[in-house]
């Protein structure tokens, strides 16, 4: 998997420390699969076959290489997809629900926005 920012998205990933070892990690590469990917994407339009198809095989290659669960955040929309690596179907929800993150640790971004006094108009 590669440790990268492009025009459309910004990866976040979470590791298991035994698994991602001081010998794995490098400026570009992980080579080895993260327990979590995060995916915030801020100019996707996911009404658009393009950017669809984008997000889908982007989750798809992460999800082959071994991570277990791929997030992504739309922030137009404000939605969040869920993909388990195990699941028979990917569940694309509004952001303003608890969310599992990993191991009953769950967050809800909605929410969290709302806390902070961030407001962002769709």
């Amino acid at each position: 998997m590669k440790y990268s920012t492009d025009y459309r998205s910004s990866i976040r990933a979470i590791y298991e420390r035994s698994v991602l070892t001081a010998d794995k990690i490098n400026v570009r590469y992980a080579n080895v699969p993260a327990k979590v990917a995060v995916e915030i994407d801020v100019k996707a339009d996911i009404s658009k076959t393009e950017d669809k198809n984008y997000v889908n095989l982007k989750t798809r290659k992460l999800l082959d290489f071994g991570t277990d669960r791929v997030i992504w955040v739309y922030t137009d929309s404000q939605q969040v997809m869920v993909a388990d690596r195990n699941a028979d179907a990917w569940l694309t929800m509004n952001w303003h629900r608890d969310l599992e993150l990993l191991d009953g640790q769950t967050f809800n971004i909605g929410a969290y926005l709302e806390q902070e006094g961030i407001r962002l108009d769709s």
